[in-house]
């Protein structure tokens, strides 16, 4: 596309590195001038007042009276006078049932605050308004540090699971590139550069309808632990296939349906990682109140951990297996073969995932 003489052409990660800084810059315009600040306490920059009140039609910042130990969201003192219509007081209902459901596990030792949620649901039906409020239903929970969260069984679980999916999405990342490129002869599939993007253009395409479109209609109905374990079985198989492909090079005659099963590959793969990603981040969301922003922090900090260890453990693994001229499953098969056992094990342990992370209760501290 560029000349081989020309800046792109000499400098060939260039043009990438300067399409993802504009999508950065973009987004930093925006959260400056739209993002609100969540530590209350902190004084607003003249410079930003001033331009906010050019920008955005407004020269002071809405803020909320929470904390970093309470939600960033629901504790506001106007959420318990708005007004909800009916689908709100139905989801209220499934709410308290499953706040009930916990109360009978003794999940957490939670004291369960009961509402009159079905009276008001009939007094919405006989009445035909949207006039009726009520309380959200709520648990008090125990104050507790940042060390005795992080603790807790549920945190440390999805904190697990969220390790094993880091280490996975980077390391398949690494691996395709370099078993691609390798040749025939020993188990590889000879791609170009230009073969391994039309891969990868395939799964951003894929990825970006998945995940504006498709992903939050069936996380509704599956819910986040269900929509967690389709996405890690759906890794598994991802994974475990992909080095299958040099045999299927080697004996299917058409490129054609070659290309078809490959591709198809890849737009598995990208419902399956942000389906994983963003189910992970909910449950996280919704295992706590407390804080909420800190854990998210060790939350990213694990997945980076995995991240980085990811390239040097699966790399060096890879390329000892596939020069040492070990026989199957122990040559170029096995570090994809070892990333979907690993999503094997992220599944198996999800069962033990509290059905309160599905959706988040108001807490309130004691």
């Amino acid at each position: 596309m560029f000349s081989a003489d020309g800046l792109f052409g000499e400098f060939a990660y260039l043009l990438p590195c300067l399409v993802a800084a504009c999508f950065s810059a973009c987004l930093w315009v925006y959260s400056y001038f739209y993002l609100e600040e969540t530590v209350t306490d902190l004084p607003d920059h003249p410079v930003r007042t001033y331009l906010r009140s050019i920008f955005c039609g407004r020269s002071t910042r809405e803020t909320s009276t929470g904390t970093e130990s309470q939600p960033l969201i629901g504790n506001h003192p106007t959420d318990t006078d708005r007004h909800f219509t009916a689908e709100d007081l139905l989801e209220k209902r499934d709410r308290r049932d499953s706040l009930s459901l916990m109360a009978a596990e003794g999940i957490h030792d939670y004291e369960i605050e009961h509402t009159h949620v079905d009276t008001i649901l009939q007094t919405e039906a006989d009445t035909h308004t949207n006039s009726s409020t009520a309380q959200r239903p709520s648990i008090a929970e125990p104050s507790m540090t940042l060390t005795q969260a992080i603790f807790r069984p549920q945190i440390l679980l999805i904190l697990f699971i969220a390790f094993l999916f880091g280490f996975v999405q980077t390391a398949s990342n690494e691996l395709f590139p370099l078993w691609s490129m390798m040749p025939m002869s020993i188990g590889g599939l000879a791609f170009t550069t230009d073969q391994i993007s039309l891969c990868v253009t395939t799964m951003g395409i894929g990825l970006l309808i998945y995940t504006s479109i498709f992903f939050p209609t069936i996380c509704r109905h599956l819910g986040v632990i269900q929509m967690y374990q389709l996405g890690v079985l759906l890794s598994a198989v991802v994974m475990a296939v992909v080095p299958f492909f040099h045999g299927i090079r080697t004996h299917v005659v058409s490129d054609a349906w070659f290309w078809t099963l490959l591709l198809s590959v890849f737009v598995g793969r990208a419902v399956a990682m942000p389906s994983c990603f963003a189910s992970l981040t909910i449950m996280l969301q919704n295992s706590t109140t407390q804080h909420v922003g800190a854990l998210s922090g060790v939350f990213s900090s694990v997945i980076a951990l995995s991240q980085s260890l990811a390239p040097i453990l699966g790399g060096s693994v890879f390329a000892y297996m596939s020069s040492g001229g070990f026989a199957f499953p122990f040559d170029y098969h096995f570090m994809f073969l070892m990333c979907g056992v690993l999503c094997i094990v992220g599944f198996v342990t999800s069962f033990k995932l509290s059905q309160s992370v599905t959706s988040r209760a108001i807490v309130t501290t004691r």
